[in-house]
């Protein structure tokens, strides 16, 4: 835009200088020679002919002012500087010398003088738009906007139709706030000149930034239009179409992008990650194989190879693809970033904080290693009770950090790192956990407002004339999960249609059986991975009255969509039985019989204790097979003890169980499993080894570590079984109800807050509960005694098979359900 500016400012006619006093009549012709060689664009020849005007005429300024101006096309700025000076020494109230030299100081980081000399020019010729829009550069660059606003609005009083000005206009008041006069900005802009590219891509740039996709890709394609040989434009609506989730016609725009640029590296990177987008992630790991054969250099395919392979669990090859990266630039802070990512997956958290360091090195604004390095602190696993305690404070101390660094000013630049992870590894710490996690969702809802201020959506209300209440929910668990079979499936199966319209919003990916069934029962059904800007824009389409997220949060784009206000009324459930700390999620659907007195002090929801255990479980009736125990045995006369948990269900204060059970049996097998992070159990192993050995046992004889099973496995494994351990301080549901359908006895202690109380809340259901234990001593008394006492275990088996029945299909949490969310639904009236 500066060229053009520069061009304007002295038309032929007006640089021939015929008019000024003093010019000669020598130096007014090499003038017009140098003007029609430099529109000719020879600019030697045009600075030889400037060169001779100023040495013909040393005291007539255009004559410098033209070299000047010459020389700055010629990208020699110091020469251009040179003659700027001596223009303005021979006349310093000309406004075009003040203007040119304010200019070119203000990009050089002289900004005081630079105003001065812009405000003379402004003095001479008040009608001087050029000069504002200079000034406004100047003042927004100083992070001084209303100043920079001014100034554009005066150039446009004296031009309105001043292209250049509209956009950078538009670009102030978008810093604003000001959208809507933005865009009437750029589309006056897009009006002055029909085939100004810039204004067209702002003005599909801004309608996209506010969801409004459809009249973006209108513009986009407009942009397209104008640039018809440039593949970039095929590219970019591609990009549009991807994040809409129309990913058939983004794969055309990618295609017809590299039909004219067949090497588009950009382009070819897009397809390959479409192939992962379609779950197709093996597809997407070969064609970013292949890319990156052709383009050993292009950083940004080893970063998403290593992105699917994560996503497979592929954790040493992504590893190995972004050390390629860092290879090809070792300031490539995403590299950095997730090395940290998979340091952490593993537990290894000196290395983990090692890498956030570097990341946030290479980009202190890099919201999303701050984000992940705070919520790193939460460890899966860890070696100590000490380090659990200080790894707790840790993370309390550094979420004020991170509000703090978040402020007001950096909130829009947050919105991707919410959720990223979540503080999912919280859970286990056997505390109170909402102070925390309410300023953790204080926070993520700050960060998610703010971006929600710029998507045109209408506000969340109930729609009237409605005869069902539309209610959505919002999974990633729409598959084969503990989450769906303990929560959702029910609610699926036998919700009353004639009053709900029961909607699947499904976060996930994966397809399945219970997919295929929830995808039969839902009034609709909506999946696909998509980004936080369609996944809103769907919701609020569907308008409903009530939404009901089970997962709580347990992954990123939960998070973020239950920071919002989506639905006049919003509900978390205990798939992750823990409290949301959201200010947008109003209820909390818990049971009544694994709630301990008081529990409503754990929640920042408001508590709706649905009967008994709260959902409507079917009996999975999983026919078994033999497991797979690896290079291990289990013989029938050793007591084999079922410890089903991952290792962060394992807190270091409880280790000391495993070696007393031991030590009391003198011979017996706990069989733990292998998580599919090996790393992970690894850990676990070893503080077993350290809590055996101070007892004087060796860990390794008496713990097999055994391979993950399939459903059909476990089943047979459990059958195997003297007894389940449920996990101390988070307990398992639907492993505790997978042990009761086989009739294998389980021991659990019954922990402080729900997590800790869902076998306990079993048991007593099905009136066992001489196997809730209050103490880790008791706890161990009772899987010794039906460890060695085979007539009580078979009492105990038959007490299970006869009482088991009524855990299975449940109605009444359905129906309380029903009736919660008919009160949940109706506006209240304000008090008299």
């Amino acid at each position: 835009m500066l060229r053009k500016l520069i061009g304007r400012l002295l038309p032929a006619g007006q640089r021939v200088g015929s008019n000024l006093r003093g010019a000669t009549e020598s130096a007014d012709r090499l003038i017009a020679a140098g003007n029609r060689a430099e529109e000719a664009g020879d600019l030697p020849t045009a600075c030889e002919r400037y060169r001779a005007a100023t040495s013909a005429a040393p005291g007539y300024a255009r004559a410098h002012l033209n070299l000047a101006i010459a020389l700055e096309a010629a990208e020699n700025p110091k020469g251009a500087l040179e003659c700027y000076e001596a223009a303005l020494a021979l006349d310093a109230a000309d406004p075009h010398v003040n203007f040119n030299l304010g200019r070119l100081l203000s990009s050089h980081a002289q900004p005081e003088r630079a105003e001065r000399l812009l405000r003379a020019a402004l003095r001479s010729k008040p009608a001087f738009p050029e000069a504002n829009v200079v000034l406004s550069g100047l003042y927004e660059s100083q992070e001084n906007l209303a100043a920079a606003a001014a100034e554009l609005e005066s150039a446009l009083k004296h031009r309105p139709q001043y292209a250049g000005a509209l956009l950078n206009y538009a670009s102030v008041l978008k810093k604003l706030g000001r959208l809507h006069e933005a865009e009437s900005a750029l589309r006056r802009a897009a009006i002055a000149e029909p085939n100004n590219l810039d204004a067209v891509l702002s003005l599909g740039s801004l309608l996209l930034a506010q969801g409004r996709r459809a009249e973006a890709i209108e513009f986009y394609e407009k942009a397209a239009a104008l640039r018809p040989g440039r593949a970039e434009g095929q590219w970019t609506v591609g990009n549009i179409l991807a994040d809409e989730g129309r990913l058939d016609e983004a794969a055309l725009r990618y295609r017809s992008a590299l039909s004219l640029e067949p090497d588009f590296v950009e382009a070819r990177h897009s397809l390959c990650m479409l192939l992962h987008e379609q779950d197709r992630s093996a597809d997407a790991v070969a064609c970013l194989r292949e890319l990156l054969a052709s383009h050993a250099g292009f950083a940004n395919a080893y970063l998403s190879l290593a992105r699917v392979l994560v996503s497979q669990g592929r954790l040493d090859e992504a590893k190995e693809s972004l050390q390629g990266a860092l290879a090809l630039d070792p300031g490539l802070a995403d590299a950095h970033l997730g090395l940290a990512g998979i340091h952490a997956a593993r537990g290894e958290m000196d290395e983990a904080a090692r890498r956030y360091e570097k990341a946030l090195s290479i980009e202190p604004e890099h919201a999303s290693a701050r984000w992940s390095a705070v919520m790193s602190r939460l460890q899966p696993v860890y070696e100590t009770e000490a380090a659990a305690i200080e790894s707790r404070a840790a993370f309390s101390r550094e979420l004020d950090g991170l509000d703090r660094w978040v402020g007001e000013t950096r909130l829009a630049q947050c919105i991707a790192a919410v959720g990223e992870p979540p503080p999912f590894y919280l859970a286990y710490h056997e505390e109170n956990n909402r102070e925390l996690l309410q300023r953790h969702g204080r926070l993520c809802s700050r960060i998610t407002a703010a971006w929600h201020k710029g998507q045109v959506l209408p506000a969340p209300a109930r729609t009237r004339g409605r005869e069902r209440i539309r209610v959505g929910v919002v999974s990633a668990h729409f598959r084969n999960h503990s989450v769906w079979n303990a929560l959702v499936k029910g609610w699926f199966e036998q919700m009353d249609r004639t009053r709900f319209e029961l909607e699947a919003l499904y976060l996930g990916s994966d397809y399945d059986e219970a997919t295929r069934l929830a995808q039969s029962r839902a009034t609709h059904f909506a999946w696909k991975n998509a980004s936080l800007s369609r996944w809103v824009q769907a919701i609020a389409a569907r308008q409903p009255d009530i939404l009901i997220y089970p997962d709580g949060i347990m992954n990123a784009l939960s998070v973020k969509l239950a920071s919002l206000r989506l639905a006049p009324v919003q509900i978390a459930s205990w798939g992750h039985p823990e409290t949301t700390g959201l200010p947008t999620i109003d209820h909390f659907l818990s049971a009544q019989d694994m709630e301990p007195e008081g529990a409503q002090a754990h929640y920042s929801e408001e508590l709706c204790l649905l009967p008994h255990l709260g959902c409507s479980y079917r009996s999975r009736q999983i026919a078994p097979a033999s497991p797979n125990l690896g290079d291990s045995e289990l013989g029938s006369a050793i007591p084999a003890l079922i410890c089903p948990g991952t290792p962060f269900k394992y807190a270091p204060r409880h280790d000391a169980v495993f070696a007393q059970i031991a030590r009391r049996l003198g011979d017996c097998r706990f069989v733990f499993f292998r998580y599919r992070v090996p790393e992970l159990s690894a850990k676990l192993r070893q503080r077993l080894r350290a809590s055996f050995a101070a007892y004087g046992l060796d860990a390794d004889r008496f713990c097999l570590f055994a391979p993950w099973q399939s459903p059909a496995q476990f089943r047979g494994l459990m059958e195997r079984a003297h007894v389940f351990l449920d996990t101390i301080g988070f307990s398992g549901f639907n492993t505790a109800m997978e042990a009761v359908e086989c009739g294998l006895p389980v021991v659990t202690l019954e922990g402080r807050f729900m997590r800790g109380r869902f076998a306990s809340g079993i048991l007593k259901r099905i009136g066992l509960q001489e196997l809730v234990a209050r103490t880790e001593d008791d706890y161990i008394d009772l899987a010794v005694r039906i460890s060695q006492d085979s007539a009580y275990r078979a009492y105990l088996r038959k007490r299970i098979e006869s009482r088991r029945s009524i855990l299975f299909d449940d109605p009444a949490p359905i129906r309380a359900l029903e009736e919660f969310l008919l009160r949940a639904a109706t506006p209240r009236r304000p008090a008299s």
